[in-house]
């Protein structure tokens, strides 16, 4: 390695030629499973929220995607400085390793923004809807008290509904975790677990009966803030979760092409105007 001109080097050579391990380990071996068809088939990592085509409900013009968020420097240093304000420490001493933070710059996580215009009780308001993938193996204490005030500010103008795969310690109790998002009003919307992950089966999924023994993704609710100056005539909407559910697992994979290594979650919630 004598031509190599300093250790970064090396470590970068180290670090390509893992990948292309990892690579034809995959094809090979494991090429029905979920890292296969995420790293090299058709699973792409980028965040999708989706509307039901003829629902008049979500048809009208204001409906649009607000935009993107990486979990970049900045966002990590904006949480920082809100739970040191908060006077929280990190949950962990854990540290990300470097091969894992490359990756992260590969498929880079974040959040997607979604602004839902809704009609309840004859007057008109607005559901914030926020898709978010939060890095695994990681301390996230930082980018979920950025999370927690991105949402209460979108709280000012309207309902929230947050949602996606928050990656979950498993040596820590939710409640302490999830402490950011809490603090700001944000209310998960199962009160039991609904187990969506296999800590002993990572990352594959053979068939509807493989089994799981955590829950990594989360549906949360926000109602909107009371503004101070109010209209008379205009009622706050109340947001009721009717039901939390595991999606029905015989429809949700298709044998050699798994549509995700985790199951999904469901939950029906109701718009209503306060009495």
């Amino acid at each position: 390695l004598s031509f190599l001109s300093s250790k970064a080097d090396v470590i970068w050579l180290h670090l390509v030629a893992r990948w292309l391990s990892l690579a034809a380990i995959l094809a090979v071996r494991w090429r029905d499973s979920v890292p296969a068809h995420f790293l090299l088939g058709d699973v792409a990592g980028q965040l999708v929220v989706l509307r039901r085509k003829n629902c008049g409900a979500l048809a009208q013009p204001d409906f649009c995607v607000d935009g993107f968020q990486a979990f970049d420097g900045a966002f990590r240093t904006a949480g920082a400085v809100e739970a040191q304000r908060q006077r929280q420490q990190p949950q962990t001493a854990l540290e990300t390793p470097c091969w894992l933070d490359v990756f992260f710059n590969v498929r880079p996580r974040g959040l997607l923004t979604i602004n839902v215009p809704v009609v309840v009780g004859g007057q008109h308001s607005n559901l914030t809807v926020i898709n978010t993938h939060m890095p695994h193996n990681s301390d996230n204490t930082e980018l979920l008290w950025q999370l927690a005030s991105l949402t209460a500010q979108a709280s000012q103008k309207g309902q929230v509904l947050l949602a996606g795969d928050f990656n979950t310690l498993p040596d820590i109790s939710i409640s302490h975790q999830f402490a950011p998002l809490l603090h700001t009003g944000n209310v998960m919307s199962n009160e039991h677990d609904c187990l969506t992950w296999d800590l002993s089966q990572a990352l594959t999924r053979k068939n509807d009966c493989t089994p799981r023994s955590m829950q990594l993704d989360f549906i949360f609710l926000q109602e909107q803030k009371q503004p101070h100056h109010q209209q008379e005539d205009h009622r706050p909407v109340r947001m009721e979760v009717l039901s939390t559910r595991i999606v029905d697992t015989s429809k949700f994979f298709k044998t050699g092409a798994p549509l995700s290594d985790h199951y999904g979650l469901a939950s029906d919630i109701r718009l209503a105007c306060k009495v």
